[in-house]
């Protein structure tokens, strides 16, 4: 087996590459053409966290910088540079400045601006999960916001840590006898973002701070807190097992309807966020499925697990949700709750499943 030493230099290598062929990038794009797909020489994709890494080694040894300067809206947008520019110093400056506009294009669709307020892309996403969740009703789902899926207060009492962005109430299932197997409540938040989620990133602890103070306060409920996220790493699937939560990767990161056209073609082709695709309002069949099939088939484990993890970890949960949290810290927190979760008492059949 590889060791990690060896991604690293691959993904130095890989950055070289693309800023050598684009002149300059922005930190999502470098995440969508080398963590996404395989890029030029690389012989396989490169996890972000490698990159993250590469990109530290490269800054250190002088051969790349990042130059952040603020846009006429007032938005401060970082592009990456190669730092040697001799014979390229003016397609360097060209490629920053049309990055830079092609970034800003797409912050102001996923966080919004001055201007326009909230970003478009967060909504759009939650429209389509809330979507499925309608159309998955018929197999024993009840939303308790039919209208648009945002729930404030639950159980006679506001949601502790604010809102959600969906809830929904199960009767499981099984589809052999049709019998009912148990009854739940599926919290969800919908995290339609570039970034991979991480079993540290605070967007996975909004869901799983919500969801243990939930939990804590309605012992005899069954909760099946769920996380959907354009992609996460594969660590934060192992994190889901252990606790017992569940993670559904769209592979799509959703927009509007109306932002179809050359904006978004441009932004998708010169960026490489391909998977940035406008929602016509048909539930995805995927995402659907996970809701009235493979959700269902470990709801029972799923909810005894959390039951348990709600108790014993809503702390870390709790600081890990903190957004001004210093990255120090969170790699901290991350690492004791990673250890902790190795102590979790799972029988081995069980951790086999």
């Amino acid at each position: 087996m590889a060791s990690s030493e060896h991604y690293i230099a691959l993904g130095m290598q890989g950055i070289r590459d693309l800023l050598a062929e684009e002149h300059a990038a922005v930190w999502l794009e470098i995440e969508a053409k080398l963590a996404e797909r395989r890029w030029g020489r690389l012989p396989s994709p490169i996890q972000p966290h490698i990159l993250t890494t590469a990109r530290h080694r490269l800054t250190e040894d002088g051969v790349i910088e990042q130059i952040t300067q603020t846009t006429r809206g007032g938005r401060s947008v970082a592009v990456i540079v190669p730092t040697d520019t001799r014979r390229r110093r003016r397609k360097i400056q060209d490629a920053a400045a049309r990055k830079r506009l092609l970034q800003t294009r797409f912050l102001t669709w996923s966080s919004g601006s001055k201007e326009t307020g909230h970003g478009v892309l967060g909504p759009a996403g939650e429209r389509a999960v809330h979507d499925a969740l309608t159309a998955a009703a018929v197999h024993g789902y009840r939303l308790c916001n039919p209208s648009n899926g945002q729930v404030t207060a639950i159980f006679g009492a506001p949601v502790p840590g604010g809102s959600l962005d969906n809830v929904a109430l199960l009767s499981a299932i099984d589809p052999r006898t049709f019998a009912p197997t148990g009854q739940y409540v599926v919290p969800v938040e919908v995290k339609n973002v570039r970034s991979w989620i991480y079993p540290g990133s605070q967007e996975l602890h909004q869901l799983l701070d919500k969801s243990a103070r939930l939990q804590v306060t309605h012992p005899n409920r069954r909760f099946l807190p769920v996380l959907v996220c354009r992609r996460s790493h594969v660590t934060t699937t192992w994190m889901a097992q252990k606790l017992g939560f569940y993670v559904i990767n769209t592979k799509t990161q959703t927009a509007p309807a109306g932002l179809a056209g050359a904006d978004l073609e441009e932004v998708r082709t010169e960026l490489g966020y391909t998977d940035l695709k406008p929602y016509e309002g048909t539930p995805h069949p995927a995402l659907v499925s996970h809701f009235t099939t493979t959700l269902q088939s470990v709801a029972e484990r799923t909810a005894e697990r959390w039951h348990q993890a709600a108790h014993e970890f809503g702390h870390y949960f709790k600081a890990l949700n903190d957004k001004k949290l210093r990255t120090s810290d969170r790699y901290r927190l991350r690492a004791e709750l990673q250890d902790a979760i190795g102590d979790m008492p799972f029988d081995d059949q069980t951790d086999r499943d």
